[in-house]
């Protein structure tokens, strides 16, 4: 719908939103949660939404007419939560309302008026355990559940106590906890008992006790056999009004009561399962409590009317479901479902639900004779007597040309720049949250240096990603690792793109440590007192600092001076070495040489070796050849003796 201006109600709404402060927004969001006619009172919203006052806040909410009041009790204007509820993450002021009234619950069960302080805030409290059954979370609903049963039972709510244990039953069941089914069965039975509806309270007290026994859950035996044993105690019900009791009557039944919840306790000091009810219990003779007559049970009355949906499209089966205040009697009863559009009118045949049963379900179609181009609201009315329960459906339209599509507005990085050991989680922020869940494509101009998801999906009703985690693979080898690295990231939605830059600081990417290649000689041979050289090579250039290599060698009275190191200079690949063979090679027959380097765990050899040449066979005596050996005339005085004739006698 459209007002003059051309502005349609939901933005209206937004508009709305966006103007109020704060505290304000949070009051609003909270009763928006809670959903249409469920009152809460001022004190329970200010803890809730942890104000320390909330009466300026309500105040102004309720000048505007964003809610409704009655004295200090508040709701959501009902004309409004259809429009809004859709635009909110209900789960997180579900979650702290159930948180709180859980708690408040506890604190408060040593208080005598506590029946009448739960009673307040009844409501609130139903649709806390309603949206926990709904969301799956059993504990949670035996948690509250049991806090406030026994005040529906002192006020002869009767509706409203069978459908928090029916909550707290499914809980059970769900969770396979056999003592918590058994309990709430045994719950159910006395429920019944109380209604004088005693083969229900049988059939719900003899499976309760099949599964005391079938877990040895001795106390509990005992409760249940006492109740399936004393059919004939009948607490009086309330009076035909469904939430009201007569005085005298009440005083009688809270009494009978408290010694129940007296005797429940003593069972809860005991018992590590959960707690177990009393059994009832049979007025002696000498009681001075009269003697109460079996009482007619009151009339049902339509207490809650429920949609799967508030919002849904053409084609699409929309499910409902009433629920009574208390059980249907022996003729059951029928509920009338109506519709505000013709179309649907007499879509839906009138609800038969069964004698001794409190709830019928019922379901249609939305047919395409309801599609149009505009948003369509429709009322959904149940009927019985002079009560009447409604709940809005909202037609969605063939175009909605009024909801601007969400675009991309913000990247963030949790770490940037990133350094080794650190790592960093993108985010991605819609300028509006994504009505219908937003797919994200995402991407890098580097894949080598980061991995990313392909893509990412924004849910409904959010306009922020999860947090993605940024892989950075392993170190590698770069061509000058002291300067970072800078790697764009694009997200694209709806044909635009949004980019943003990750530095990768240099100790993250820095040179791969280098590893022996290679050890060579620059000859094949050698000759005794010939010097050799060679040289040790790297696969990659040697660090700033420089490597140093350790040389051996197979023989190291062969390798005349070979050193024991030699030092590779920063960012170079090779150096050489040398050496000398000896003079004398007569005691190496065959001799090679095979030099060792040695980097880290790195080990490389010579190959192949150097070949000694020239060397003398051993096994031949040594002559002196003459034509190669003449005497120096200057030195032959100092060999032979000069001679000098004696005469001849």
């Amino acid at each position: 719908m459209q007002g003059k201006t051309g502005t349609t109600k939901i933005d209206w709404v937004k508009q709305a939103i966006a103007s109020l402060s704060r505290p304000e927004r949070w009051i609003f969001s909270l009763l928006a949660a809670l959903g249409a006619n469920v009152t809460i009172g001022a004190e329970a919203i200010a803890k809730i939404v942890d104000l320390p006052d909330a009466t300026a806040p309500l105040a102004t909410l309720l000048r505007r007419n964003l809610v409704e009041g009655d004295g200090d009790r508040f709701q959501m204007a009902s004309s409004l939560a259809k429009d809004v509820q859709p635009h909110l993450d209900v789960s997180i002021w579900m979650e702290k309302a159930t948180q709180f009234f859980t708690s408040w619950t506890q604190q408060q069960q040593n208080l005598p008026d506590l029946p009448n302080l739960i009673l307040q805030e009844s409501d609130a409290i139903m649709r806390s355990l309603e949206w926990l059954a709904e969301t799956g979370q059993g504990l949670k609903v035996v948690e509250l559940g049991r806090t406030i049963e026994g005040a529906f039972a002192l006020k002869g709510l009767w509706g409203r106590w069978e459908q928090v244990l029916q909550w707290m039953l499914e809980a059970a069941r769900s969770s396979e906890d056999q003592a918590i089914e058994a309990f709430e069965l045994h719950q159910m039975g006395t429920r019944a008992l109380c209604l004088h509806q005693l083969a229900i309270a049988e059939d719900y007290l003899s499976r309760a006790l099949e599964i005391r026994k079938a877990i040895s859950d001795r106390l509990g035996i005992e409760a249940t056999k006492h109740n399936l044993n004393s059919p004939n105690l009948i607490l009086n019900p309330p009076a035909p009004q469904p939430d009201r009791i007569a005085p005298k009557i009440l005083s009688w039944l809270e009494g009978g009561l408290l010694i129940l919840m007296f005797v429940t306790i003593i069972f809860y000091i005991y018992l590590p399962k959960p707690p177990l009810e009393t059994p009832i219990v049979t007025t002696p003779a000498t009681s001075s409590l009269p003697i109460i007559p079996t009482p007619t049970p009151p009339r049902s009355n339509l207490k809650y009317l429920f949609l799967d949906r508030n919002i849904a499209k053409v084609g699409d089966i929309v499910k409902g479901r009433v629920v009574l205040d208390a059980p249907a009697s022996a003729n059951g009863v029928s509920i009338q479902i109506e519709s505000s559009d013709r179309i649907l009118a007499g879509a839906v045949n009138p609800i038969q639900i069964k004698a001794n049963q409190q709830e019928g379900s019922f379901e249609f179609v939305i047919p395409s004779s309801l599609q149009s181009e505009k948003e369509k609201t429709i009322t959904i009315t149940a009927i019985y007597g002079e009560t009447k329960l409604q709940k809005t459906l909202i037609i969605a339209p063939l175009v909605t040309s009024t909801v601007t599509p969400a675009k991309i507005s913000q990247l963030t990085l949790s770490q940037n720049p990133v350094t080794e050991r650190q790592a960093t989680e993108l985010k991605i922020l819609l300028d509006s949250p994504s009505n219908g869940g937003a797919v994200i494509n995402l991407s890098t101009d580097n894949p080598s240096l980061i991995k990313l998801p392909p893509s990412v999906t924004i849910q409904a009703g959010k306009n922020m990603s999860d947090a993605i985690a940024i892989v950075i693979p392993p170190v590698r080898s770069v061509n000058d690792a002291s300067e970072s690295q800078k790697v764009t990231i694009t997200a694209k939605y709806q044909g635009e793109s949004s980019n943003i830059v990750l530095e990768i600081a240099p100790n993250v990417i820095q040179k791969a440590p280098p590893n022996l290649k290679s050890i060579t000689f620059d000859l094949q041979t050698a000759k005794a007192s010939q010097s050799v050289t060679g040289k040790v090579l790297l696969d990659a250039p040697a660090s700033k600092d420089g490597i140093v290599v350790t040389l051996t060698s197979n023989n190291p009275y062969l390798t005349h001076g070979l050193e024991n190191t030699v030092t590779i200079r920063g960012n170079e690949m090779e150096v050489p070495f040398s050496f000398s063979i000896p003079k004398d090679i007569n005691n190496y027959p065959d001799a090679k040489i095979v030099v060792i380097a040695q980097y880290g765990k790195t080990e490389v050899k010579t190959d192949p070796p150097l070949q000694l040449l020239g060397r003398i066979n051993p096994n031949t005596p040594a002559t002196i050849r003459p034509d190669r050996f003449k005497i120096n005339p200057r030195i032959t005085d100092f060999i032979q003796p000069k001679i000098t004739p004696s005469p001849i006698k």
